[in-house]
């Protein structure tokens, strides 16, 4: 990972993350134009784009270009592709975005931001309501509000907690089992 933070520039920065295919539904506009409002206040902050662009995704990907530089944010976002070394992006991370405009099911990615102490703010629908206590290990936005997603990173940035134990009581595949056996057993019972 020292390799990929010397790539980027991303030593003494403070490292703000969305991880995810290159897609319309990631609302990457929002997260981008999130950056270059706190870009003001913090002109020490990144925005790393972590996921691969499809060849049917281009256009959409050239318009997230477009919009960096129209926005002078070419030093603080960063598009970085597909990577296979997730957990370090999130580890080296200060705050995780999943800025998703359609609700997502679980959302495998928040949980392990969070089993890395990682606060993670994301748009308020889907799975995620499962995963993040507001104000614990993160903050629900609005849809499309880059000035809400703006105001809910800056307010992250003083978040702790242990989010690996968090996660292991909570969503660890044991617990999940433990759970599904638990509804087996009420349904069986129920039916004798």
């Amino acid at each position: 990972m020292e390799t990929f933070k010397n790539q980027f520039d991303l030593q003494g920065k403070w490292v703000v993350s969305t991880v995810g295919r290159v897609t319309q539904l990631k609302d990457l506009e929002t997260f981008i134009q999130a950056i270059a409002i706190l870009k003001k206040d913090f002109p020490h902050i990144v925005g790393l784009i972590v996921g691969g662009v499809r060849v049917n995704k281009q256009k959409y990907f050239e318009s997230l270009q477009k919009l960096v530089a129209s926005l002078h944010v070419k030093e603080q976002i960063h598009f970085c592709g597909s990577i296979e070394k997730i957990a370090e992006v999130y580890a080296l991370s200060d705050i995780v975005v999943s800025s998703s405009k359609k609700p997502e099911s679980f959302g495998r990615s928040v949980a392990e931001a969070i089993a890395l102490n990682t606060p993670v703010i994301a748009t308020n629908h889907g799975g995620v309501l499962d995963i993040i206590q507001d104000g614990v290990h993160g903050y629900f936005t609005n849809i499309g509000d880059a000035n809400d997603l703006a105001d809910k990173i800056a307010k992250a940035r003083t978040l702790e907690f242990d989010g690996y134990s968090y996660i292991k009581e909570n969503f660890s595949l044991e617990k999940m089992v433990e759970k599904t056996l638990v509804v087996y057993q009420k349904l069986t019972t129920s039916n004798s």
